[in-house]
């Protein structure tokens, strides 16, 4: 199933991307784009199995990760954090 990410142009943002239990948590293997000079939202689109359930955030700037305001809903981790959730 074909599932979009989108997080929001702002001026402060050079870079996003998406991680999730997807990817392993990787901070930087799944980029997000933009079309140049647009104000368009930073996208990544993945294939990802049906009837399942995906934790991410995206990781802006390299350095700050964020939640999905979005997402289908937000799950608490053991460590007392917060992930931004996915249903396919």
């Amino acid at each position: 199933m074909s599932v979009t990410f989108e997080f929001p142009q702002t001026p402060w943002c050079e870079s996003v991307c998406l991680a999730g239990d997807f990817n392993g948590w990787s901070h930087n293997s799944l980029p997000l784009h933009r079309p140049e000079a647009s104000d368009s939202p930073w996208r990544v689109t993945l294939e990802l199995p049906r009837d399942k359930e995906f934790e991410y955030r995206y990781v802006v700037n390299r350095v700050t990760w964020n939640l999905d305001e979005r997402a289908d809903g937000q799950v608490e981790t053991f460590g007392g954090e917060v992930n931004s959730l996915v249903r396919t």
